[in-house]
């Protein structure tokens, strides 16, 4: 199973962790646009080795969420990528109930944890993915193309909307009114521990500046050099969205002077820009993830579907998992799950219309010649179903189409006796000829009409397992199905 992680931020890597912990044996596949791991937790360096977090600052969690997902937050925590965070914090509405983390090792470090972890066997950075097909062929913008079972996008819904990717009209509407807050960081880095504050980190109640922090002392290593990073506001951000890290520098590092005027001169100085900083309007509902593409699964996932930055990482991960199911079905085995599907309807078919229009005896139902006919007729129906639904999946027509279609085809099996009273069967050098009825009485009528109903219900019920099994989740009823075929295959027509 060849399973493709797009974006390598916390959310991608969470996923890669949990699927190579849950699935051993998966392919995993992994692309960022960017020259390296951290997405939104990134850091810059300057020139005396020290860092600042360009992003996510800190995690803020609770008891609860550190109970529940004991499985990501233990590891972290136990190797010391994240510790508490004790620090002086001036500005900020304290409760007692939650608990503050921070990444000594810088905020990436949380990502290269979980990359490391999941043995990811294929890594690329730089490869930006411009387009994918409802066949699972991933296009980057270089030209090299190459296809996946199942794909995760965990890039931001705007840039998933850039992508050339199959999804609804009403999926691609609700990405198209997820909005992020665009935000600029002033960085500021010194040859020694030189600034004097009675904070370590602050909250401003300001027009340019929402958020500064001393990062060495932040993560409480007082003896190296300082560094601090500026977070602007989201209106400021909203004001010069069209503004460059060039244009910026200047006007930021004016309003640094202004806001602390005794503090010396840096080293070297610098602006990062985040045009999608932090989610304002999150999709509908705040689902997680959603499913933008049924044949071959294409999963979008994080913080645009849950709003939040940072624990709902962990649970948009768990989210996932519901897929993993998938996760152990090749393309090929798909196939099979649609053959299958075709065979349980040709079989119940079959039997609904020769078992009882087709006297056979207890010696003929066990010759060989018979069993052969009959399998061979079921495989060629079979085909027919499993045609038709590919038929209807690359026309992208409406699952309604395919309920008639399928309906339709229920009500020519159950009145086939009326049809085909003189037709004949081919099947290599033999035949097999369905037998007319000879002026039916009321109640044969009767019996044939009920039988005809009960036989298009079928066709309904078949349908909607169709359509249930193409959407991923095989693993719920995969056993069911098997025993169901069996049945059948053994002669117990009436399991439905």
């Amino acid at each position: 199973m060849k399973v493709l992680l797009i974006g390598c931020g916390l959310t991608s890597t969470i996923t890669a962790y949990l699927l190579r912990t849950r699935i051993p044996n998966i392919h995993l596949t992994l692309w960022d646009k960017a020259r390296g791991p951290g997405g939104r937790t990134s850091v810059r360096r300057g020139p005396s080795g020290t860092f600042v977090d360009l992003g996510a600052q800190f995690i803020t969690t609770d008891a609860t969420t550190l109970s529940k997902y004991s499985a990501i937050y233990e590891p972290l925590i136990s190797t010391k990528t994240l510790t508490p965070m004790n620090c002086k914090i001036e500005g900020i509405s304290e409760s007692h109930h939650k608990q503050h983390f921070i990444a000594p090792s810088g905020a990436n470090s949380l990502v290269k944890y979980f990359l490391n972890n999941a043995s990811i066997d294929c890594t690329k950075f730089e490869k930006r993915v411009c387009a994918i097909t409802p066949t699972g062929k991933v296009t980057c913008i270089c030209g090299s193309e190459e296809s996946f079972d199942l794909i995760v996008i965990t890039a931001p819904a705007p840039q998933i909307l850039q992508m050339d990717c199959p999804m609804s009209q009403t999926v691609r509407h609700e990405l198209e009114k997820v909005t992020y807050s665009t935000r600029f960081t002033y960085n500021m880095f010194y040859e020694k521990p030189i600034l004097e504050t009675e904070w370590d980190v602050k909250f401003l109640n300001d027009e340019t500046f929402r958020y500064v922090s001393i990062e060495n002392r932040k993560r409480e290593q007082y003896n190296l050099p300082d560094c601090v990073v500026f977070h602007t506001t989201k209106e400021f951000g909203q004001q010069h969205i069209k503004g460059t890290t060039e244009s910026m520098f200047q006007m930021l590092n004016d309003k640094v002077n202004k806001l602390f005027p005794e503090w010396p001169l840096p080293a070297s100085c610098n602006v990062h820009k985040w045009l999608y900083s932090q989610v304002t309007t999150p999709y509908s509902n705040n689902p997680g993830c959603v499913l933008l593409n049924e044949s071959i699964p294409i999963i979008a996932g994080g913080d645009s579907f849950t709003h939040f930055f940072f624990k709902i990482y962990f649970v948009e991960s768990s989210i996932f998992n519901s897929f993993n199911s998938s996760s152990r079905s090749s393309r090929s085995s798909s196939t099979k799950r649609f053959s299958l599907i075709g065979i349980v309807a040709t079989l119940e078919s079959l039997n609904r219309s020769w078992g009882n229009r087709v006297p056979v005896s207890s010696t003929s139902l066990a010759s060989s010649s018979n069993s052969v006919r009959f399998f061979s007729s079921s495989l060629i129906i079979a085909s027919f179903f499993s045609l038709t639904l590919r038929f209807f999946q690359a026309k992208k027509l409406s699952k309604v189409t395919l309920l008639l279609t399928i309906s339709v085809v229920g009500c020519f099996l159950s009145f086939s006796p009326c049809f085909l009273s003189t037709t004949s069967l081919s099947l290599s050098s033999s035949q097999f000829s369905i037998v007319s009825f000879s002026s039916p009485s009321r109640k044969s009528t009767y019996i044939l009409l009920f039988s005809a109903f009960f036989s298009v219900a079928k066709s309904f019920i078949i349908f909607f397992l169709v359509i249930y099994f193409t959407r991923g989740y095989a693993t719920r009823f995969n056993l069911f199905l098997n025993l169901l075929n069996e049945s059948l295959l053994f002669g117990s027509f009436f399991i439905f």
